[in-house]
């Protein structure tokens, strides 16, 4: 039968699309369910394209920091990247925070930083003691030979102080700074040493302050004033907040540089601030004039160590593995300190 107009029912056996319509019909349906399709096709390939651009771009960024730029100059693109694709940031943060909810929870209630600046990396086979004692095992500098047990000691007397303070969080910091070793780094070094020798003896496990529970590690830092931002960054993005306490391990030779030159850069309070200074015999004239010209003084004209060609090149000499910080994502508070610059003190709000 015949349509009005000459046209053939949707049903009749006479259409050319048969009693049913044609396969391909029954499946696209009518023609405004057809363009419905082919915009959506059109949304889901223009996605595809956005998405390859961002990709794309955060390659690009990624090729540019691992080209040779400066530890600021990426940061400053990662930043950008931020402000550029605020939201799709807020959406990743959210997903993350929504994730860490519990970690939160199980660290809030720290309220002390202990950060044991790391020095070197192990590269035995296994951390049996006697291997760890065994200084062939580990990769160290000509000027670093004979100090091993120094560094142990570090090891050793942070775990003590923080066995001591149940409300404290110790860091062992330190990035995968010698080629020679692997992909380790110095703080899981440090880590693995102390699990090695079972926390020295002063893990309560049964306590829910078991000293174990509450090291971990920051393994970005390259040198000594990223050994103290960068674990100040790591405690707000363990805890949700800032410490109400920093004290710092290392050698008794270095406290002036981290007391004096990177606690005034990062504006820290002087009466919260503590350094444990582990020597264990006198350090010789040649090492205190070597931290003088080699470390000391450059960050005196330079806090933040990005104009010293020397600092700067320290840096990009301990990333052999070419690793990109994911700082300042886990403290924004204090994300413009990881851009500043030159010899003036950062000037801008700070949470502590």
């Amino acid at each position: 039968m015949t349509a009005p107009g000459g046209h053939h029912g949707p049903h009749s056996p006479h259409s050319p699309h048969g009693p049913h319509g044609s396969h391909a019909h029954r499946l696209l349906g009518t023609g405004s369910s057809w363009r419905v399709l082919v915009f959506i096709a059109a949304c889901v390939g223009a996605t595809v394209c956005v998405v390859f651009a961002l990709g794309y771009g955060l390659f690009a960024t990624h090729e540019m920091a691992s080209n040779g730029l400066t530890l600021t100059s990426g940061v400053a693109a990662r930043i950008a990247l931020s402000t550029s694709f605020k939201s799709m940031h807020e959406i990743e943060n959210a997903v993350r925070v929504r994730e860490m909810a519990y970690d939160l929870h199980e660290f809030a209630a720290l309220r002390n930083l202990i950060m044991c600046a790391g020095h070197t990396v192990y590269k035995g086979t296994s951390y049996d003691r006697d291997s760890i004692a065994n200084e062939s095992n580990w990769v160290l500098e000509r000027n670093q030979v004979g100090q091993l047990p120094a560094y142990l000691a570090h090891i050793r007397t942070s775990v003590e102080l923080a066995a001591k303070d149940p409300l404290a969080l110790l860091l062992f910091s330190g990035g995968q700074t010698r080629r020679d070793a692997g992909p380790t780094s110095e703080a899981q070094t440090y880590w693995k040493t102390a699990q090695a020798f079972d926390w020295y003896g002063l893990n309560a496990r049964d306590s829910p302050h078991a000293v174990s529970h509450r090291i971990f590690t920051e393994e970005f830092a390259r040198d000594s004033f990223e050994n103290l931002l960068f674990s100040v960054c790591r405690f707000r993005e363990m805890t949700g907040h800032y410490p109400d306490h920093l004290t710092v391990v290392s050698f008794g030779f270095k406290e002036r540089r981290f007391r004096t030159l990177h606690r005034q850069a990062l504006r820290w309070p002087a009466e919260r601030f503590h350094y444990v200074g582990v020597d264990l015999e006198p350090p010789s004239k040649a090492l205190i004039d070597g931290e003088q010209a080699n470390a000391a003084n450059l960050f005196r004209e330079d806090p933040y160590g990005c104009d010293s060609p020397t600092l700067v090149a320290k840096r990009k000499g301990r990333n052999p593995w070419l690793r990109f910080m994911p700082y300042p994502d886990g403290c924004p508070e204090i994300a413009e300190i990881f851009v500043q610059c030159g010899r003036v003190p950062f000037e801008g709000p700070l949470p502590w």
